[in-house]
Protein backbone atom coordinates (compact mmCIF):
# COMPACT_ATOMS: atom_id res chain seq x y z
CA UNK A 1 0.00 0.00 0.00
CA UNK A 2 3.15 2.03 1.26
CA UNK A 3 4.37 1.70 -2.46
CA UNK A 4 1.55 2.34 -4.62
CA UNK A 5 0.55 5.24 -2.30
CA UNK A 6 4.25 6.99 -2.98
CA UNK A 7 4.04 5.93 -7.34
CA UNK A 8 0.45 7.57 -7.21
CA UNK A 9 1.81 10.83 -5.64
CA UNK A 10 4.97 10.60 -7.32
CA UNK A 11 2.75 10.83 -10.80
CA UNK A 12 0.50 13.67 -9.37
CA UNK A 13 3.13 15.92 -8.64
CA UNK A 14 4.90 15.05 -12.30
CA UNK A 15 1.38 16.58 -13.83
CA UNK A 16 1.20 19.07 -11.85
CA UNK A 17 4.21 20.63 -13.59
CA UNK A 18 2.26 20.32 -16.64
CA UNK A 19 -0.49 22.71 -15.48
CA UNK A 20 -1.15 24.74 -18.19
CA UNK A 21 0.49 23.71 -21.87
CA UNK A 22 -0.02 20.43 -23.14
CA UNK A 23 3.45 18.45 -23.78
CA UNK A 24 5.50 20.54 -27.56
CA UNK A 25 4.60 17.20 -29.53
CA UNK A 26 0.45 17.48 -28.77
CA UNK A 27 -0.09 20.99 -28.67
CA UNK A 28 -1.08 20.56 -32.90
CA UNK A 29 -3.94 18.45 -31.55
CA UNK A 30 -4.95 18.93 -27.66
CA UNK A 31 -5.54 22.13 -26.87
CA UNK A 32 -4.71 23.64 -23.38
CA UNK A 33 -8.48 22.95 -22.47
CA UNK A 34 -8.05 19.28 -22.95
CA UNK A 35 -5.12 19.25 -21.63
CA UNK A 36 -6.50 20.66 -18.30
CA UNK A 37 -8.99 18.51 -17.89
CA UNK A 38 -6.90 15.04 -18.99
CA UNK A 39 -4.78 15.95 -15.80
CA UNK A 40 -8.00 16.36 -13.70
CA UNK A 41 -9.08 13.42 -14.47
CA UNK A 42 -5.49 12.05 -13.11
CA UNK A 43 -5.67 13.67 -9.94
CA UNK A 44 -9.46 12.91 -9.39
CA UNK A 45 -8.72 9.08 -10.19
CA UNK A 46 -5.13 9.18 -8.59
CA UNK A 47 -7.20 10.40 -5.64
CA UNK A 48 -9.32 7.70 -5.39
CA UNK A 49 -6.73 5.13 -6.02
CA UNK A 50 -5.39 5.85 -3.33
CA UNK A 51 -8.06 5.88 -0.74
CA UNK A 52 -9.63 2.79 -2.33
CA UNK A 53 -6.23 0.97 -1.66
CA UNK A 54 -5.75 2.07 1.94
CA UNK A 55 -9.51 0.67 1.99
CA UNK A 56 -8.13 -3.13 0.33
CA UNK A 57 -5.39 -2.86 2.84
CA UNK A 58 -7.45 -2.36 5.89
CA UNK A 59 -10.44 -4.79 5.16
CA UNK A 60 -7.05 -7.87 4.25
CA UNK A 61 -5.70 -7.07 7.23
CA UNK A 62 -8.95 -7.25 9.07
CA UNK A 63 -9.36 -10.79 7.64
CA UNK A 64 -5.72 -12.30 8.56
CA UNK A 65 -5.15 -10.53 11.71
CA UNK A 66 -8.86 -11.43 13.22
CA UNK A 67 -8.83 -15.08 12.69
CA UNK A 68 -12.22 -14.52 10.07
CA UNK A 69 -11.05 -16.76 7.73
CA UNK A 70 -9.95 -19.78 10.24
CA UNK A 71 -13.37 -19.06 12.14
CA UNK A 72 -15.38 -19.19 8.10
CA UNK A 73 -13.35 -22.39 7.42
CA UNK A 74 -14.50 -23.93 10.83
CA UNK A 75 -18.43 -23.34 10.30
CA UNK A 76 -18.29 -24.20 6.75
CA UNK A 77 -16.76 -27.81 7.83
CA UNK A 78 -19.48 -27.69 10.18
CA UNK A 79 -22.14 -28.48 7.26
CA UNK A 80 -20.56 -31.98 6.87
CA UNK A 81 -19.82 -31.68 3.46
CA UNK A 82 -16.64 -33.82 1.75
CA UNK A 83 -13.42 -31.60 2.17
CA UNK A 84 -13.12 -30.35 -1.37
CA UNK A 85 -17.19 -29.45 -1.61
CA UNK A 86 -16.13 -27.48 1.59
CA UNK A 87 -13.11 -25.65 -0.34
CA UNK A 88 -15.46 -24.43 -3.22
CA UNK A 89 -18.25 -22.78 -0.88
CA UNK A 90 -15.05 -21.15 1.17
CA UNK A 91 -13.73 -20.32 -1.59
CA UNK A 92 -17.15 -18.60 -3.32
CA UNK A 93 -18.03 -17.24 -0.11
CA UNK A 94 -14.89 -15.10 0.03
CA UNK A 95 -15.39 -13.98 -3.96
CA UNK A 96 -18.89 -13.04 -2.77
CA UNK A 97 -17.40 -10.63 0.33
CA UNK A 98 -15.15 -9.20 -1.73
CA UNK A 99 -17.37 -8.46 -4.00
CA UNK A 100 -19.52 -6.94 -1.51
CA UNK A 101 -16.66 -4.87 -0.08
CA UNK A 102 -15.38 -3.50 -3.81
CA UNK A 103 -18.61 -2.89 -5.08
CA UNK A 104 -19.23 0.48 -2.85
CA UNK A 105 -15.66 2.01 -4.25
CA UNK A 106 -16.79 0.78 -8.25
CA UNK A 107 -19.78 2.33 -7.78
CA UNK A 108 -18.51 5.57 -6.72
CA UNK A 109 -16.03 5.18 -9.40
CA UNK A 110 -18.55 4.62 -12.18
CA UNK A 111 -21.24 6.87 -10.84
CA UNK A 112 -19.13 10.12 -9.32
CA UNK A 113 -15.50 10.22 -11.33
CA UNK A 114 -16.68 8.46 -14.81
CA UNK A 115 -19.73 11.07 -14.65
CA UNK A 116 -17.82 14.20 -13.72
CA UNK A 117 -16.09 14.00 -16.85
CA UNK A 118 -18.68 13.01 -19.06
CA UNK A 119 -18.27 9.10 -19.32
CA UNK A 120 -20.55 6.95 -17.58
CA UNK A 121 -23.44 5.96 -19.60
CA UNK A 122 -25.01 3.42 -17.21
CA UNK A 123 -27.87 3.41 -14.95
CA UNK A 124 -28.21 2.54 -11.26
CA UNK A 125 -29.90 -0.46 -12.67
CA UNK A 126 -27.54 -1.47 -15.17
CA UNK A 127 -24.48 -0.99 -13.11
CA UNK A 128 -26.34 -3.76 -10.42
CA UNK A 129 -27.47 -5.71 -13.23
CA UNK A 130 -24.12 -6.16 -14.29
CA UNK A 131 -22.41 -6.87 -10.76
CA UNK A 132 -24.88 -9.66 -10.36
CA UNK A 133 -24.00 -11.12 -13.86
CA UNK A 134 -20.64 -10.67 -12.98
CA UNK A 135 -20.37 -11.82 -9.03
CA UNK A 136 -22.84 -15.55 -10.85
CA UNK A 137 -20.06 -15.87 -13.67
CA UNK A 138 -16.97 -15.87 -11.46
CA UNK A 139 -18.69 -18.19 -9.01
CA UNK A 140 -20.01 -20.49 -11.83
CA UNK A 141 -16.28 -20.33 -13.37
CA UNK A 142 -14.61 -20.43 -10.17
CA UNK A 143 -16.71 -24.09 -9.16
CA UNK A 144 -14.67 -26.74 -11.34
CA UNK A 145 -11.15 -24.91 -11.07
CA UNK A 146 -11.13 -24.80 -7.34
CA UNK A 147 -12.70 -28.63 -6.96
CA UNK A 148 -10.26 -29.55 -9.64
CA UNK A 149 -7.10 -28.17 -8.13
CA UNK A 150 -8.36 -29.48 -4.52
CA UNK A 151 -9.09 -32.96 -6.48
CA UNK A 152 -5.36 -33.15 -7.41
CA UNK A 153 -3.79 -32.31 -4.26
CA UNK A 154 -5.76 -35.02 -2.80
CA UNK A 155 -5.18 -37.66 -5.89
CA UNK A 156 -2.36 -37.17 -7.16
CA UNK A 157 0.58 -36.90 -4.71
CA UNK A 158 4.18 -35.26 -5.19
CA UNK A 159 3.29 -33.86 -8.53
CA UNK A 160 -0.57 -32.83 -8.10
CA UNK A 161 1.17 -28.91 -8.50
CA UNK A 162 2.21 -29.60 -12.32
CA UNK A 163 -1.56 -31.54 -13.23
CA UNK A 164 -3.18 -28.89 -11.67
CA UNK A 165 -1.32 -25.96 -13.22
CA UNK A 166 -1.81 -27.52 -16.72
CA UNK A 167 -5.71 -28.35 -15.73
CA UNK A 168 -5.81 -24.38 -14.93
CA UNK A 169 -4.10 -23.31 -17.99
CA UNK A 170 -5.89 -25.90 -20.13
CA UNK A 171 -9.29 -23.51 -18.80
CA UNK A 172 -7.97 -20.58 -19.33
CA UNK A 173 -7.43 -21.96 -23.08
CA UNK A 174 -11.14 -22.56 -22.92
CA UNK A 175 -12.51 -19.98 -21.72
CA UNK A 176 -10.71 -17.87 -24.34
CA UNK A 177 -12.16 -20.07 -26.99
CA UNK A 178 -15.30 -19.67 -25.80
CA UNK A 179 -15.49 -15.94 -24.57
CA UNK A 180 -16.26 -14.31 -27.81
CA UNK A 181 -19.60 -16.09 -28.62
CA UNK A 182 -20.30 -17.07 -24.93
CA UNK A 183 -19.35 -14.98 -22.45
CA UNK A 184 -19.09 -11.81 -23.87
CA UNK A 185 -22.43 -11.69 -25.19
CA UNK A 186 -23.77 -12.09 -21.69
CA UNK A 187 -22.99 -8.28 -21.14
CA UNK A 188 -22.80 -6.50 -24.36
CA UNK A 189 -24.68 -6.65 -27.57
CA UNK A 190 -22.63 -7.49 -31.02
CA UNK A 191 -24.03 -6.77 -34.28
CA UNK A 192 -22.37 -7.84 -37.76
CA UNK A 193 -20.84 -4.38 -39.21
CA UNK A 194 -22.94 -2.89 -41.97
CA UNK A 195 -21.17 -3.65 -45.64
CA UNK A 196 -19.77 -0.40 -46.74
CA UNK A 197 -16.40 1.73 -46.56
CA UNK A 198 -15.24 0.75 -43.18
CA UNK A 199 -16.03 -3.41 -43.95
CA UNK A 200 -14.21 -3.37 -47.10
CA UNK A 201 -11.11 -1.45 -45.82
CA UNK A 202 -10.76 -3.90 -42.23
CA UNK A 203 -11.47 -7.23 -44.49
CA UNK A 204 -8.55 -5.91 -47.29
CA UNK A 205 -6.90 -5.44 -43.99
CA UNK A 206 -7.30 -8.57 -42.64
CA UNK A 207 -6.47 -10.13 -46.57
CA UNK A 208 -3.21 -8.59 -47.16
CA UNK A 209 -2.37 -9.95 -43.26
CA UNK A 210 -3.87 -13.44 -44.04
CA UNK A 211 -5.55 -13.11 -41.37
CA UNK A 212 -8.64 -15.40 -40.83
CA UNK A 213 -11.36 -14.33 -38.77
CA UNK A 214 -14.93 -15.77 -38.26
CA UNK A 215 -16.30 -11.97 -38.58
CA UNK A 216 -16.15 -8.30 -37.66
CA UNK A 217 -18.67 -7.07 -35.32
CA UNK A 218 -19.78 -3.65 -33.42
CA UNK A 219 -20.30 -3.70 -29.80
CA UNK A 220 -22.80 -1.40 -27.61
CA UNK A 221 -19.96 0.21 -25.55
CA UNK A 222 -21.68 3.27 -25.45
CA UNK A 223 -24.27 1.60 -22.96
CA UNK A 224 -21.86 1.81 -20.43
CA UNK A 225 -19.08 4.29 -21.24
CA UNK A 226 -17.93 7.21 -23.67
CA UNK A 227 -14.33 5.33 -24.29
CA UNK A 228 -13.63 3.82 -27.25
CA UNK A 229 -11.59 0.22 -28.03
CA UNK A 230 -11.19 -2.34 -30.60
CA UNK A 231 -10.03 -6.03 -30.46
CA UNK A 232 -9.86 -9.71 -31.42
CA UNK A 233 -11.29 -12.01 -29.37
CA UNK A 234 -11.14 -15.95 -29.31
CA UNK A 235 -8.63 -18.69 -30.32
CA UNK A 236 -8.97 -20.48 -33.56
CA UNK A 237 -12.24 -20.30 -35.41
CA UNK A 238 -13.81 -18.01 -32.90
CA UNK A 239 -11.65 -15.33 -33.42
CA UNK A 240 -14.18 -12.51 -34.23
CA UNK A 241 -12.84 -8.23 -34.38
CA UNK A 242 -14.65 -6.35 -32.31
CA UNK A 243 -15.22 -2.46 -32.92
CA UNK A 244 -16.95 -0.36 -29.71
CA UNK A 245 -19.56 1.31 -31.16
CA UNK A 246 -18.00 4.35 -29.34
CA UNK A 247 -14.91 4.33 -31.48
CA UNK A 248 -16.43 4.02 -34.92
CA UNK A 249 -17.85 7.73 -34.24
CA UNK A 250 -14.24 8.83 -32.85
CA UNK A 251 -11.82 7.78 -35.70
CA UNK A 252 -12.15 8.13 -39.13
CA UNK A 253 -11.40 4.52 -41.64
CA UNK A 254 -7.92 4.83 -42.40
CA UNK A 255 -7.23 5.69 -38.22
CA UNK A 256 -9.59 1.92 -37.31
CA UNK A 257 -7.78 0.65 -39.72
CA UNK A 258 -4.61 1.32 -38.46
CA UNK A 259 -5.73 0.29 -34.96
CA UNK A 260 -7.00 -3.25 -36.16
CA UNK A 261 -3.44 -3.74 -38.05
CA UNK A 262 -2.11 -3.11 -34.41
CA UNK A 263 -4.57 -5.74 -32.67
CA UNK A 264 -3.91 -8.42 -35.88
CA UNK A 265 -0.09 -8.05 -35.31
CA UNK A 266 -0.65 -8.81 -31.52
CA UNK A 267 -2.49 -12.28 -33.40
CA UNK A 268 0.63 -12.58 -36.04
CA UNK A 269 3.06 -12.10 -33.38
CA UNK A 270 1.59 -14.64 -31.07
CA UNK A 271 1.00 -12.51 -27.89
CA UNK A 272 -2.22 -14.24 -27.07
CA UNK A 273 -0.37 -17.55 -26.81
CA UNK A 274 2.80 -15.96 -25.45
CA UNK A 275 0.48 -14.33 -22.55
CA UNK A 276 -1.19 -17.86 -22.20
CA UNK A 277 1.97 -19.55 -21.47
CA UNK A 278 3.23 -16.66 -19.01
CA UNK A 279 0.23 -17.09 -17.04
CA UNK A 280 0.41 -20.79 -16.87
CA UNK A 281 4.23 -20.87 -15.72
CA UNK A 282 2.86 -17.89 -13.04
CA UNK A 283 0.55 -20.48 -11.75
CA UNK A 284 2.97 -23.49 -11.63
CA UNK A 285 5.06 -21.19 -9.49
CA UNK A 286 2.69 -20.55 -6.98
CA UNK A 287 1.35 -24.21 -6.95
CA UNK A 288 5.09 -25.20 -6.21
CA UNK A 289 5.29 -23.19 -3.75
CA UNK A 290 2.52 -23.85 -2.08
CA UNK A 291 3.57 -27.12 -2.02
CA UNK A 292 6.67 -26.44 -0.36
CA UNK A 293 4.74 -24.84 2.52
CA UNK A 294 1.65 -27.23 2.31
CA UNK A 295 3.03 -28.51 5.63
CA UNK A 296 4.18 -25.96 7.48
CA UNK A 297 1.66 -25.63 10.50
CA UNK A 298 2.63 -22.02 11.15
CA UNK A 299 1.50 -20.57 8.05
CA UNK A 300 -1.88 -21.70 8.90
CA UNK A 301 -1.91 -20.63 12.24
CA UNK A 302 -0.97 -17.03 11.54
CA UNK A 303 -4.00 -16.97 8.98
CA UNK A 304 -6.11 -18.08 11.53
CA UNK A 305 -6.81 -21.54 10.44
CA UNK A 306 -6.89 -24.37 13.08
CA UNK A 307 -4.28 -26.51 10.62
CA UNK A 308 -3.03 -27.37 7.46
CA UNK A 309 -5.60 -28.62 4.77
CA UNK A 310 -5.60 -28.29 1.08
CA UNK A 311 -8.51 -25.48 0.95
CA UNK A 312 -6.53 -23.57 3.70
CA UNK A 313 -3.43 -23.49 1.61
CA UNK A 314 -5.38 -22.64 -1.35
CA UNK A 315 -6.96 -19.67 -0.04
CA UNK A 316 -3.77 -18.29 1.50
CA UNK A 317 -2.44 -18.84 -1.79
CA UNK A 318 -4.90 -16.54 -3.21
CA UNK A 319 -4.43 -13.91 -0.25
CA UNK A 320 -0.71 -13.97 -0.99
CA UNK A 321 -0.98 -13.74 -4.98
CA UNK A 322 -2.12 -9.92 -4.53
CA UNK A 323 1.09 -8.65 -2.83
CA UNK A 324 3.29 -11.03 -4.80
CA UNK A 325 1.89 -10.33 -8.00
CA UNK A 326 1.93 -6.36 -7.18
CA UNK A 327 5.89 -6.24 -6.65
CA UNK A 328 6.26 -8.64 -9.95
CA UNK A 329 4.21 -7.17 -11.87
CA UNK A 330 6.51 -4.74 -13.29
CA UNK A 331 8.56 -7.53 -15.25
CA UNK A 332 4.61 -8.26 -16.59
CA UNK A 333 4.11 -4.56 -17.55
CA UNK A 334 7.98 -4.38 -18.96
CA UNK A 335 6.81 -7.66 -21.53
CA UNK A 336 3.49 -6.34 -22.10
CA UNK A 337 4.84 -2.86 -23.32
CA UNK A 338 7.34 -5.11 -25.66
CA UNK A 339 4.47 -6.34 -26.95
CA UNK A 340 3.03 -3.40 -27.77
CA UNK A 341 5.90 -2.11 -30.02
CA UNK A 342 6.03 -5.35 -31.82
CA UNK A 343 2.26 -5.27 -32.45
CA UNK A 344 2.70 -1.41 -33.33
CA UNK A 345 5.94 -1.79 -35.78
CA UNK A 346 3.52 -4.53 -37.63
CA UNK A 347 0.94 -2.34 -37.69
CA UNK A 348 3.15 0.37 -39.60
CA UNK A 349 4.11 -1.93 -42.15
CA UNK A 350 0.74 -3.79 -42.78
CA UNK A 351 -0.26 0.17 -42.64
CA UNK A 352 2.48 1.57 -45.07
CA UNK A 353 3.24 4.60 -42.62
CA UNK A 354 2.85 5.50 -39.15
CA UNK A 355 0.35 8.72 -39.88
CA UNK A 356 -2.79 6.98 -39.19
CA UNK A 357 -2.38 4.85 -36.22
CA UNK A 358 -0.30 7.63 -34.55
CA UNK A 359 -3.50 9.93 -35.27
CA UNK A 360 -5.80 6.96 -33.95
CA UNK A 361 -3.80 7.00 -30.37
CA UNK A 362 -3.96 10.46 -30.49
CA UNK A 363 -7.46 11.03 -30.97
CA UNK A 364 -8.09 7.83 -28.45
CA UNK A 365 -6.14 9.96 -25.63
CA UNK A 366 -7.84 13.07 -26.07
CA UNK A 367 -11.83 11.23 -25.94
CA UNK A 368 -10.67 9.52 -22.90
CA UNK A 369 -8.63 12.25 -21.75
CA UNK A 370 -5.63 9.74 -20.78
CA UNK A 371 -2.43 11.16 -19.20
CA UNK A 372 0.18 12.49 -21.20
CA UNK A 373 3.00 12.83 -18.79
CA UNK A 374 2.86 10.33 -16.55
CA UNK A 375 6.20 9.83 -13.65
CA UNK A 376 8.26 7.24 -15.98
CA UNK A 377 8.98 5.53 -12.19
CA UNK A 378 5.31 4.87 -12.19
CA UNK A 379 4.91 4.02 -16.23
CA UNK A 380 7.20 1.72 -15.41
CA UNK A 381 5.20 0.02 -12.75
CA UNK A 382 1.99 0.13 -13.83
CA UNK A 383 1.44 0.46 -17.45
CA UNK A 384 0.93 -2.23 -19.90
CA UNK A 385 1.15 -0.30 -22.65
CA UNK A 386 4.44 2.43 -23.01
CA UNK A 387 3.30 6.30 -22.70
CA UNK A 388 2.01 7.53 -25.80
CA UNK A 389 5.23 10.12 -27.00
CA UNK A 390 7.39 6.93 -26.49
CA UNK A 391 5.14 5.00 -28.53
CA UNK A 392 4.66 7.84 -31.47
CA UNK A 393 8.54 8.14 -31.05
CA UNK A 394 9.18 4.38 -31.73
CA UNK A 395 6.60 4.38 -34.86
CA UNK A 396 8.49 7.05 -36.01
CA UNK A 397 11.92 5.93 -35.51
Amino acid sequence: MILGEWLIRMNLRRSAQFSTEPPLEFRAQIDRATFAKSLAYTRAKGKFAIWSGRFSSVCVLIFILTGILGELDRQIAALGFSPNICGVILVLTLTVITEALSAPLAFYSTFRIEAAFGFNRMTAALWFKDLVKHLILSCFLLTPVVYAVLWFMASSGAWWWLYAGAGVAAFQVFVAFIFPNVLAPIFNKFSPLEPGELKTEILQLASRANFRTSGVYVMDGSRRSAHANAYFAGLGTSKRIVLFDTLIKQLSTPEISAVLAHEIGHQKCGHIWKGLLLSALLILAGFRAMDALVSYAPMYEAFGFAGPSARAALVILIFLSAPIGYFISPLFSSISRRFEYQADRFAVGLAGGWENLAGALIALSKHSLSNLVPHPLYSFFHYSHPALAERIAAMKG
